[in-house]
């Protein structure tokens, strides 16, 4: 991964390796694979670029970004991707992967003594 900035006032863009995983049983970020890209399972196929638009805003949702500011640079018909994600910090997309990219309240992420 990657920081760096465009030009002079230009909106940061990050660098992101991602290894996808089509036809899971869920959509969830599982964490870093030793070589440090980033491990996905999506539940789409990957068929009429379904699977790439569930990773888009599965990651843009874990990030707080718009899917608008990711964009697959690379490995767009393979399993090894290379996004690009502008507006973010480099530490937000460098803490992927270590914790539940869940949203909030989700029972993914509510304690075991919450309602």
């Amino acid at each position: 991964m990657t920081a760096r900035a465009s030009g002079l006032g230009a909106p940061r863009a990050v660098t992101l390796a991602v290894k996808v995983r089509p036809r899971a049983g869920r959509a969830e970020i599982r964490g870093r694979r030793p070589d440090g890209s980033l491990d996905v399972a999506l539940r789409a196929v990957p068929e009429g670029g379904a699977a790439n638009a569930e990773l888009v805003a599965l990651v843009a949702r874990a990030l707080g970004v718009r899917p608008e500011a990711i964009a697959i640079v690379r490995g767009a018909t393979a399993r090894s991707k290379l996004l690009r994600i502008t507006g973010v910090d480099s530490g937000a997309v460098a803490r992927l992967g270590s914790r539940s990219t869940a949203p909030a309240g989700s029972e993914e992420t509510r304690g075991h003594d919450e309602p």
